[in-house]
């Protein structure tokens, strides 16, 4: 694990300047590596570690955020950053926050309110056009569990048969799995299911984090989370109030969740324990090509931010393409 900038070498500066100078360095030193590597045959491991790099750099403006405890859209880590020299050498990176949909790890949440999470599972299932959803969350919470007890140990129902692993989910394939689940769940949902918002899929609102750590549950981000996740967080029948949260949000970030459960006390019940206005997970993903050879490298980062606005770098992912 790596830690970046920490919190108190941001306070009292934006630290932008900075950040595009360190680019700036960074992309120079590793373009000079890939083109020096171009020469030697080793241009597969130097595209590999612009990514990386790419990855860093992301990870660094995430850490120059000046506003940790409010995260939006608005925010320059949220950005997209490409950039291509004049020979064709190009690098793009995104940043994510997790907390933009829901975990499925949430299940297994030792510290969270269970049933809450199990109804927003339930409603988020229903609303991207899942029928039954209660016996595959069922499934799912006996495949995340720690015990050899539930009906996929007892009934074995899986085809084809797999033991359950229970533990967190470590990559979304993992789900097909599952009794119950398949690829074909993820699919968009038919004109049938869509309701007054424009119903997303599964993939779109739900996501495993592999590094969570499974105790606490990770929250919502209402600033970032699709119309769908907050009208299944906060309740399917709660349509037009969703609807003004998500107009209030195009303009400016919600910093507070005070202000949302003093406007609307019904929802304290709800989605107390549930939701935040901030991030503690976030994916960086970057890739970087060659014009002229064709090859591209893609590496992932999985970010944790702490309550300081600390930095880690807690797993790399990567790949070659």
């Amino acid at each position: 694990m790596r830690r970046l900038l920490p919190s108190s070498a941001r306070r009292g500066r934006s630290g932008s300047a900075v950040l595009i100078a360190l680019a700036a360095v960074f992309l120079a030193a590793a373009l000079g590596l890939l083109l020096q590597a171009r020469g030697i045959g080793t241009a597969r491991v130097a595209r590999a570690r612009l990514a990386q790099t790419r990855c860093r750099i992301a990870a660094a403006v995430l850490a120059a955020d000046p506003t940790p405890r409010c995260d939006s859209a608005f925010d320059p880590w949220a950005a997209p950053h490409e950039s291509e020299d004049p020979s064709g050498l190009r690098t793009v990176s995104r940043t994510e926050d997790a907390s933009r949909r829901f975990s499925w790890n949430n299940l297994a949440a030792t510290n969270g309110p269970r049933e809450k999470i199990e109804e927003l599972a339930a409603d988020l299932m229903t609303f991207c056009g899942v029928h039954s959803p209660d016996a595959k969350i069922a499934a799912l919470r006996d495949a995340l569990d720690g015990d050899d007890a539930g009906a996929w140990e007892t009934d074995g129902r899986s085809a084809p048969p797999y033991r359950a692993q229970n533990r967190l989910l470590r990559a979304p394939g993992e789900l097909a799995a599952v009794p119950g689940w398949s690829a074909a769940l993820f699919s968009p949902p038919d004109a049938a299911a869509r309701r007054r918002f424009s119903a997303g899929t599964l993939a779109d609102n739900a996501a495993v984090v592999p590094v969570a750590d499974g105790e606490e549950p990770l929250r919502i981000n209402v600033n970032t989370a699709s119309g769908e996740l907050l009208l299944a967080t906060a309740g399917l029948a709660r349509e037009r109030a969703v609807e003004t949260l998500l107009a209030f949000r195009a303009n400016e970030p919600i910093e507070s969740l005070a202000a949302i459960f003093a406007a609307r006390p019904d929802w304290a019940a709800e989605m107390e324990g549930l939701i935040d206005t901030s991030s503690t997970w976030f994916r960086i993903r970057a890739r970087a090509e060659c014009g002229e050879e064709g090859g591209r490298a893609a590496a992932t980062a999985w970010v944790r931010r702490g309550d300081g606005g600390d930095v880690e770098i807690r797993q790399w992912i990567w790949e070659e393409e």
